[in-house]
């Protein structure tokens, strides 16, 4: 008699439907927040690499004051850059050759911009990269 009542019980069915679902939801929408943290690094990289780029090519920075006579010079205002943008990168990371053919342009100065990507997921999760990079190219 308590099963045939039990087994037409409906009560507590959408608490369990929840927590069979809500996990599931969870761990997407942090999958989606990561992907989007990489895409932005990504894109966040290429610009710093390409202003250095164009750095290197004229010698001095879009802002005031910055110099990229040499390749130390040019690291450092890459680092500087960077920070701007909440990546922490070092001098390192930044290679830079002139008269590169880069994007079908020759003769161009071509920057490559490299960090670590820290991941909290990085543990369960191995389909995120474990360093990121960007590149700029700028016609001397």
């Amino acid at each position: 008699m308590t099963s045939k009542i039990l087994s037409r019980c409906a009560r507590g069915g959408t608490s369990v439907e929840f927590a069979l679902v809500f996990p599931i939801f969870l761990v997407l929408a942090a999958g989606c927040m990561e992907y989007c943290r990489v895409l932005w690094m990504t894109q966040s990289l290429n610009a710093v690499a390409f202003s250095t780029a164009r750095c290197a090519t004229y010698g001095t920075g879009v802002s005031s004051g910055t110099n990229c006579a040499n390749s130390t010079a040019t690291q450092s205002y890459a680092v500087a850059l960077a920070a701007r943008y909440g990546i922490t990168i070092i001098s390192s990371g930044v290679t830079s050759a002139s008269n590169q053919t880069c994007r079908g342009n020759t003769g161009s100065v071509k920057v490559v911009v490299q960090t670590t990507f820290n991941s909290p997921f990085a543990g369960m999760l191995n389909t995120f990269p474990a360093t990121l990079s960007g590149t700029g190219c700028f016609k001397s």
